[in-house]
């Protein structure tokens, strides 16, 4: 989708029923390092999607699928993460510090390195800093 810009991707979110789950082409915004400060993504069917050095602080990511998704580098400083489905998904260098919801088992599932900052009482693969 060459052209179109994250501000139309998350329109979709917008205007959709939050009781299903879309597959959007956020592949785009690891190019634009997308603001997606609040933004509301519950439920979003996100599996693979790219969020490298996203600003996602505040976002609401509840319950969204994003399995496998790349989040290096990505801001998540105070975003809501209770039940999101973090298997596989690159969190490194990410920062999770101020993170609501996320628990142990989801960090465990994921992948996390040295850079990764995460939530006060939690504990990172690889003496992830805390």
């Amino acid at each position: 989708m060459p052209g179109q810009r994250y501000d139309d991707l998350l329109a979709l979110f917008d205007t959709a029923p939050l009781n299903r789950r879309y597959r959007v082409p956020f592949a785009l915004l690891s190019e634009l390092e997308a603001d997606l400060r609040k933004t509301n993504l519950r439920g979003a069917g996100l599996l693979g999607a790219q969020f490298d050095a996203a600003d996602l602080q505040e976002a609401r990511l509840g319950g969204a699928f994003l399995a496998g998704a790349s989040l290096r580098g990505a801001d998540l400083r105070g975003a809501y993460l209770r039940l999101a489905k973090l298997d596989g998904a690159d969190l490194s260098d990410a920062n999770l510090e101020g993170a609501e919801g996320v628990t142990q088992v989801q960090l465990d599932l994921a992948h996390l390195d040295l850079g990764t900052k995460l939530p006060e009482g939690l504990t990172g693969v690889g003496d992830a800093e805390h």
